[in-house]
């Protein structure tokens, strides 16, 4: 069982997105470059073709790209819920946020939330709008986790 500490959620939020936003203007920029090419030498038919193809990987890139982007951003949008919501529980405990490990990315119902200091384990249950929850102390068995921070 994998679990999550509180800076791996932090500073993990938004590397996935960072690279498609770096693809995608990287065939912006060489479209507009061959473009340029071909704008200051119109007798080359190269630089057009060129352009052509790289634009056609543009638009390729982001029809292909825009259904995980936008499931990436539910995702990231679930992720920047969890911060409060561990601050929420690290309150409620008595303890650091840094000492509050869960076992998913994302807020879902169901997740084991463990308090690092006592080794207690939680369920949590969440109310529809994710507003307020409830913990009930469960037992884990597989007591060996893998922590990722």
């Amino acid at each position: 069982m994998d679990f999550y500490t509180f800076h791996y959620l932090e500073t993990n939020q938004q590397n996935q997105q960072l690279v498609l936003t770096i693809l995608i203007l990287f065939a912006f920029l060489a479209v507009v470059g061959f473009m340029v090419g071909y704008l200051k030498n119109r007798m080359k038919t190269r630089y057009r073709d060129l352009g052509i193809i790289a634009l056609l990987c543009l638009l390729l890139l982001t029809g292909i790209e825009g259904e995980k982007f936008m499931t990436l951003n539910d995702q990231v949008a679930r992720t920047t819920q969890m911060i409060p919501f561990i601050r929420s529980v690290a309150l409620d405990e008595g303890v650091k946020p840094n000492q509050i490990l869960v076992n998913s990315t994302t807020i879902v119902n169901g997740m084991i939330v463990r308090v690092r200091p006592q080794k207690e384990n939680y369920q949590v249950t969440f109310s529809s709008d994710n507003k307020t929850y409830t913990l009930k102390k469960v037992h884990v068995i597989n007591h060996q986790v893998e922590v990722k921070d």
